[in-house]
């Protein structure tokens, strides 16, 4: 990095600007309450001795006149003495003093205030120092501690080398003790060539250590700790040094990065790889254009890439060596002295650098991260505590989903799906529907809640893209704004269970048609499957019953709701859609006496294809009943368990397997002639029933299905179902011909003695 003057006729200018100002500035501030406070206090304590704002008011007078002439030499040495003026003015005592002072006078006033004299000085100090550091030359350090990982450490030093800066750098490699062939040759070769500066370690001595080292070589420069496991882009360097004297506070900078713990990008956390598919140039380019300038405090820096400003290192010191000799654990060690000394900490929220993580250590990263961890909470009581409440409320989000969206932004019409998070068949329909539009090239985008007062977008064409989130009603206006640049042409609502009211409006806010499908009864019943407090189907009864059992039973929205109210509400919301699709017959003709004008469209759901593996009953063996799914109230798992009683008790050559699980697995268990197979992904289930070599399937759920893919899974299984007769089930049975339909009312001991006679 050449030392050469250079001081044009516009920075001559802007220079000249800046020190009229801070000439007043420094009057103002010498003169004020809180220097003067801050002097007597340092001069109580014994501390400096000198008056650095003194110092400084001489050096800008001297700066200022040497500036009006054209004497190279001259104006560069009073260029360098303005630097070293504005660096004791920043380390002394009375002016940290006051810098808390004017902190704390801010904070507890919610920084209102406008900045005052102390505030502006550091703003223009900060505004002025990079200015005069590329007249005279005074880059910034960005030091590269390596040990082994040839192939991964040549790539990083390249990127460094490769990138596009219009801040001055010199590149420090510190080799730490490195014995790989290649690397030391390949590190000299870039020694000879003038391309990086190298420090040589004659033992490995650790990364603390070999990072001290590159922050000690330049004693005037801002610095960068760069891992050798990392790669950067694009102007990278200047657009962390913006956000570096974006702020008088400012210590640190830390980029976003896939691995990056607390600034990990798609998600906090130890993060990794991202999809293969992903250029990381382009969406470090996607950081800079989306986020640019915007900075968030941080409770820590990440140390994978870190800028360093010099006068925090010169007031607080560098790393602990001591209690930190391996690395993991230093950054955030430094980062709680800084903040104890009234520092911060910022994340550039628009730069991204890739880091493939821990590349130094190894295996023994794990262990060396505990100890760390335990070590800086022993040093610093509330640095956990800190970190976690900032997970907690994930201040990132928006810089983030702000990538996330320009990511998965369509140029092409989208068709939105609403739907519940509760899974089940809804969930399945919703999946095979967004299959078959996606193999038509058609973009989705389903729209579900998360947690309480949140939604989530989930666009299917775009991997990785979690942050998609959104506060609710807080940010309706964003959640709408997203959906208009993801391009929604058409909203389709399966379910709006566990999402606010609003969102039922999106089709008419976003100016698009919407259809509807009817899952179940939520519509009419905010119980939802018509069944009773005593775990019965009701019967559907007049509408002050229905209000009593809501009454005394509750249901998803309440025990408060007015069932005419209700119906009304979702009435209106189905006459406005362009089609409301019900998968069978029987949903139509059961919902048509609740809404007699709205036309009903039929589409059963999609089919499930044959995998017949029907087993042959032995002679004298136990007739083996396969029952399908997760079984709740509205499933039968009382009847199960009651037919699994009276088999016991009659000692019938019944043996019932639960494929799937149940609300009661342990007390079903309880009974010899039950198994279960647990839990399983949709793809399991035949393998599952093969195993169970079931003779016929019993599916005893006690509602109206709607459609029940259960039974889709006994058809496609060649599994002769039994079903009580209501609702899809009987509707399906009756028109294939294969099943048998029991009474709704029938006995455990008529529900058993029907399937044993079964041939």
């Amino acid at each position: 990095m050449s030392s050469r003057y250079d001081l044009n006729a516009d920075l001559r200018r802007q220079l000249l600007q800046a020190a009229d100002e801070l000439e007043g500035l420094v009057e103002l501030a010498v003169c004020g309450r809180t220097w003067q406070l801050s002097k007597r206090i340092a001069r109580r304590l014994s501390m400096d001795r000198e008056q650095p704002l003194e110092v400084l008011r001489a050096c800008i007078l001297e700066f200022r006149r040497v500036l009006l002439r054209d004497d190279a030499a001259t104006v560069r040495e009073a260029l360098l003495d303005a630097q070293s003026a504005f660096s004791a003015a920043e380390s002394a005592t009375p002016y940290r003093l006051a810098r808390h002072a004017a902190r704390i006078h801010n904070l507890s006033r919610a920084q209102l205030l406008k900045p005052g004299p102390m505030e502006r000085i550091s703003e223009l100090l900060n505004s002025m120092r990079p200015r005069l550091q590329s007249a005279v030359k005074l880059g910034v350090d960005v030091v590269v501690p390596v040990y082994g990982e040839t192939e991964k450490t040549l790539s990083c030093l390249e990127s460094v080398l490769g990138s596009s800066n219009a801040t001055l750098y010199e590149l420090i490699v510190v080799d730490d003790g490195n014995r790989e062939p290649e690397l030391l040759a390949r590190l000299d070769a870039l020694r000879k060539s003038g391309h990086i500066e190298l420090i040589r370690n004659r033992r490995n001595l650790g990364y603390t250590v070999s990072a001290n080292l590159g922050l000690s070589l330049h004693p005037d420069r801002d610095v960068v700790l760069l891992n050798s496991d990392t790669r950067v882009h694009g102007d990278w360097l200047d657009r962390l040094r913006r956000a570096a004297y974006s702020d008088w506070h400012i210590a640190t900078v830390t980029p976003f990065s896939n691995c990056a713990e607390i600034c990990s990008y798609p998600t906090p956390g130890p993060g990794g790889e991202l999809p293969p598919e992903l250029d990381l140039a382009n969406l470090d380019a996607a950081f800079a254009s989306l986020n640019a300038g915007r900075t968030f405090t941080l409770p820590t820096n990440v140390g994978f890439c870190t800028y360093m400003r010099r006068s925090c290192v010169n007031e607080i010191g560098s790393f602990d060596e001591r209690s930190f000799p391996r690395g993991y654990g230093e950054e955030n060690d430094f980062s709680m002295r800084a903040r104890n000394a009234g520092w911060r900490h910022v994340i550039a929220a628009d730069v991204f650098v890739e880091h493939i993580g821990g590349a130094s250590f190894g295996p023994a990263k794990a262990k060396l991260v505990r100890a760390a961890i335990a070590r800086v909470s022993s040093l610093h009581p509330r640095y956990l505590a800190d970190v976690n409440d900032f997970v907690a409320e994930d201040p990132l989000l928006d810089p983030r989903r702000r990538v996330d969206l320009a990511r998965a932004a369509s140029t092409r019409g989208s068709v939105l799906m609403v739907t519940h998070d509760r899974g089940g068949g809804t969930e399945r329909h919703v999946n095979e529907l967004v299959g078959r539009l996606q193999g038509a090239s058609v973009p989705t985008v389903v729209l579900r809640p998360e947690g309480e007062n949140r939604v989530r977008l989930d666009v299917h064409s775009t991997p990785s893209t979690p942050n998609l989130v959104f506060e609710t009603p807080a940010e309706h206006t964003d959640l709408l704004q997203a959906l208009r640049s993801l391009r929604v042409t058409l909203v389709h609502f399966h379910h709006l269970l566990g999402l606010p009211p609003r969102i039922s409006a999106l089709a008419t806010e976003l100016g698009v048609a919407y259809d509807v499908t009817l899952h179940d009864y939520f519509s009419i019943c905010p119980r939802i499957n018509l069944v009773s407090g005593e775990g019965r189907y009701c019967g559907e009864p007049e509408i002050d019953a229905c209000n009593r059992c809501v009454a005394s039973c509750g249901s998803v929205l309440g025990s408060s709701v007015d069932i005419a109210r209700h119906r009304t509400r979702s009435n209106r919301f189905l006459a406005g859609a362009r089609k409301v699709f019900v998968p069978s017959r029987d949903v139509a003709v059961r919902m048509q006496r609740y809404c007699p004008d709205i036309e009903f469209t039929l589409r059963p759901h999609f089919s499930v294809a044959a995998r017949p593996m029907p087993v042959a009953r032995r002679s004298g063996g136990a007739l083996r009943v396969a029952v399908i799914g997760a079984i709740g109230i509205e499933k039968g798992v009382e009847i199960l368990e009651a037919c699994v009683r009276d088999a016991d008790a009659r000692r019938l050559p019944l043996h019932f397997c639960l494929v799937g699980y149940s609300d009661r697995d342990s007390s079903l268990l309880s009974h010899r002639r039950m198994t279960i197979t647990g839990r399983y992904a949709e793809d399991e289930v035949f393998e599952r029933l093969e195993q169970s070599a079931c003779h016929l399937a019993f599916l005893p759920s006690i509602w109206p299905e709607t459609y029940s893919y259960t039974l889709s899974t006994a058809f496609a299984a060649g599994l002769y179902p039994v079903c009580f007769d209501l609702g899809a089930q009987r509707e399906r049975i009756t028109e294939t011909g294969f099943g048998k339909l029991l009474p709704l009312s029938s006995t455990p001991s008529a529900i058993n003695d029907a399937l044993l006679s079964i041939d």
